[in-house]
């Protein structure tokens, strides 16, 4: 099952001993794609200071009562390393927040989730035979070469297809199972006949940082045929074509 990722935007945060914020971004990486931080701004009892709590900590998303709970007390969020949650986190930063918390480190564990998935009840994925994607190196110039990106940063970045402009980053579709980003939502009515349409995110070649811009590798007739956001039944079809499972990013 997908949801939009910006769905969770504003959804309040609910900790072992009261509530600590609201969702105002996420993180996401762009080598498995897998959103890996809530950012989440505090309320007055933390001065509304901005933190990142790590997916790991999420056991339940009451969809209905609209609402994130992650097994954390409050005192663990007010003690947690200060960082820029605005800049991209240094790979220390990240091994300090996650020793603060114990939890394992997602990057030398690729298939680590949060303790509970976007739908109640589902059964994590089975791991990824693929392993860590390899992303395309950014070139000489860009700012750095995190993995991080933040998906209000990306969001409105110019789509670049292979053979000229194709619209801008309108949202992306979640996997309510394994956190993943499976496609992006793409706004094409400035540059293509149509509205939204579905990308998937392993068409894309590269964030650029520098250009704040996203590279596929699909052409602009590709993208305009690619299956409207709001049509879920086509959704699933497409699915099926990509030869893709519950929980899985498509074979190669």
């Amino acid at each position: 099952m997908l949801r939009r990722l910006w769905s969770l935007d504003h959804l309040p945060i609910g900790a072992n001993d009261g509530e600590i914020g609201r969702v105002v971004d996420m993180h996401f990486d762009d080598c498995q794609w897998r959103v890996r931080y809530l950012v989440v701004r505090t309320g007055g009892w933390l001065g509304g200071r901005r933190v990142l709590i790590p997916i790991q900590a999420v056991y339940g998303v009451e969809e209905h009562a609209g609402r994130i709970d992650v097994d954390l007390t409050r005192a663990q969020v007010r003690d947690s390393p200060v960082v820029d949650v605005d800049g991209s986190l240094s790979r220390p930063q990240e091994q300090a927040y996650f020793d603060h918390y114990g939890y394992s480190y997602y990057w030398t564990e690729p298939q680590v989730f949060g303790a509970a998935s976007l739908s109640a009840g589902a059964a994590l994925p089975e791991r990824d035979p693929l392993g860590v994607q390899a992303r395309e190196r950014p070139p000489e110039g860009e700012p750095n070469d995190s993995p991080l990106h933040s998906a209000k940063a990306v969001s409105r970045y110019p789509v670049q297809a292979t053979d000229g402009a194709a619209g801008h980053i309108e949202d992306f579709m979640l996997d309510r199972t394994s956190w993943a980003l499976r496609y992006v939502v793409v706004d094409t009515r400035k540059w293509l006949p149509g509205g939204h349409v579905l990308v998937p995110i392993e068409r894309v070649r590269r964030l650029s940082r520098a250009e704040r811009a996203a590279y596929v590798d699909l052409s602009r007739a590709a993208i305009h045929d690619s299956p409207p956001a709001h049509e879920i039944a086509r959704v699933s079809d497409y699915e099926a074509q990509l030869g893709r499972r519950p929980g899985r990013h498509p074979e190669p």
